[in-house]
């Protein structure tokens, strides 16, 4: 069984508005004339998998997602999906008209997992053919989770940088609306990442799925029966 959660964080970080003497005095009359071509800090992270042996069955459960009809959930594989977007420097470039354009110059996005958790009910004991089978699944799907996030993260780095580079840069009229401006660039950026992340989930989860189904539960049931039933000498 697999848990998928989806997180996304807008993070704004403001760099205090160059006075009047530093910003650069233009004569264009639209700020979408100017290419803000920020340089972009691209973090990811597969998080610190943690085993989880001591919690109930019933707790499991409780947690799965999308325990299917009639089926017990004895283990469970969770992995926490975060986004986010932080403008670290900004420049405020000043107009004829005595407004200004809003141009980010740093911004550092984040795409990984947080607190993937294998989860093996405490009811089965550690030398078990059972428990083993469990971990194995458990392993099988956080495998699933690093090798959908290594395929996407160079499709959503590309498609990050050339949002960023594409968007033009904000109007304001006095530096005092420089976080709305940002804001505006934030939603953006998530706006056009997002069909892509969709994407993602999608596709991590058709795997998933491929593991999770009545045949192959019943193929992995198989394999400890002997060992459930011995057979008599």
């Amino acid at each position: 069984m697999s848990k998928l959660a989806l997180i996304i964080l807008i993070i704004i970080s403001i760099n205090l508005f160059p006075s009047s003497g530093h910003s650069a005095e233009i004569r264009f009359s639209e700020c979408d004339k100017l290419n803000p071509n920020p340089h972009i800090i691209f973090k990811t992270s597969y998080g610190q998998l943690i085993h989880d042996i001591s919690t109930p069955q019933s707790e499991i459960q409780a947690k799965s997602l999308r325990p299917e009809k009639g089926i017990l959930v004895d283990g469970l594989a969770t992995a926490e999906t975060r986004g986010s977007v932080r403008i670290n420097k900004a420049q405020g470039i000043k107009l004829a008209d005595g407004s200004y354009c809003i141009l980010p110059r740093e911004i550092e996005i984040y795409f990984g997992y947080v607190n993937p958790t294998i989860y093996v009910a405490k009811e089965y004991p550690l030398e078990s053919c059972r428990f083993s089978l469990l971990i194995r699944h458990e392993q099988t799907h956080q495998r699933i989770n690093i090798l959908t996030m290594q395929y996407f993260l160079p499709l959503i780095r590309i498609a990050a940088e050339r949002i960023v580079h594409n968007a033009p840069s904000v109007k304001i009229t006095s530096p005092a609306e420089t976080q709305s401006a940002l804001s505006q660039l934030q939603d953006y950026y998530i706006f056009m990442l997002m069909p892509l992340i969709e994407r993602f989930n999608q596709a991590r989860e058709q795997e998933h799925q491929k593991l999770d189904n009545q045949t192959n539960y019943a193929m992995e049931s198989d394999i400890c029966t002997p060992f459930d039933h011995p057979a008599i000498q």
